[in-house]
């Protein structure tokens, strides 16, 4: 998937996303939506992070050049920095803009990014298990007007409607991705040695094999198990009523 939809990274241009603020130090230079910026007082920009370390190292009142590529044509226009709304200790030029996209890997690179971000989604999808299972963060979420994302649970409800905005702001590879980190969410949580979870039968096959000895076969009674079972069933049946919920009535 890295080498035909890409891979989310910085793409080394900084483009303008959004219309220069009005009455801005950029809107009054001309920058419009769409350029991509080259470079501020001659040091060169690739990622958003240099444009905005740039800007804000300056002061009110400092004049730098800014190059910026229009139609693959490269302009420079000298442009005069004021106080920040928010800051008037730092500089400001009234830009919004954006350094990331989907960008395509050889297939040497894509396999060393694919076990990499597998590996880290299966440490999120871990401790995201329990963040989600705890219950002051459950509780939480049902009572506040504004449920935070990143504890909340969700159902199949909450999915489609995130994979709708996804394919709206990203196309068909946002969602391939989705589909991806979905899909190793399930199978990591499929195999948390608990039943009725696949991971709890392996967790008791496991058992046994070591606890047979001299070609004697030790057979676990699966039975005492059944109350784990109950309790991880009405657990997980409890959660998907409180993410049905949480996605019908205050949706993501």
């Amino acid at each position: 998937m890295f080498v035909t939809a890409g891979r989310y990274d910085e793409t080394g241009r900084v483009r303008v996303v959004y219309d220069a603020a009005e009455n801005s130090p950029a809107e009054r230079a001309g920058i419009q939506r769409g350029d991509v910026i080259v470079s501020v007082a001659g040091q060169p920009v690739t990622t958003r992070y240099e444009f905005i370390v740039q800007i804000v190292d300056r002061d009110a009142g400092d004049v730098v050049d800014v190059v910026y590529e229009r139609e693959g044509v490269q302009r420079t226009v000298t442009v005069e920095l004021v106080a920040n709304p928010s800051n008037p200790d730092i500089g400001y030029i009234g830009l919004g803009t954006e350094s990331t996209g989907y960008v395509r890997q050889s297939p040497i690179a894509a396999v060393g990014y694919g076990f990499a971000d597998l590996g880290r989604t299966i440490v999120d999808s871990v401790s995201g298990v329990f963040v989600v299972l705890n219950p002051r963060n459950i509780v939480e979420n049902v009572t506040s007007e504004n449920p935070d994302p990143a504890t909340r649970p969700t159902t199949v409800i909450g999915a489609t409607q995130f994979g709708g905005d996804v394919g709206e702001s990203e196309g068909l590879k946002g969602i391939l991705m989705m589909l991806a980190f979905v899909n190793v969410f399930f199978g990591v949580f499929n195999m948390f040695p608990l039943l009725p979870f696949d991971g709890g039968h392996v967790a008791i096959a496991t058992y046994e094999r070591i606890r047979s000895r001299r070609g004697k076969t030790y057979h676990a009674d699966a039975s005492k198990m059944v109350p784990v079972a109950v309790a991880v069933t009405v657990l997980m049946a409890m959660l998907f009523l409180t993410g049905s919920y949480l996605d019908i009535v205050k949706p993501l």
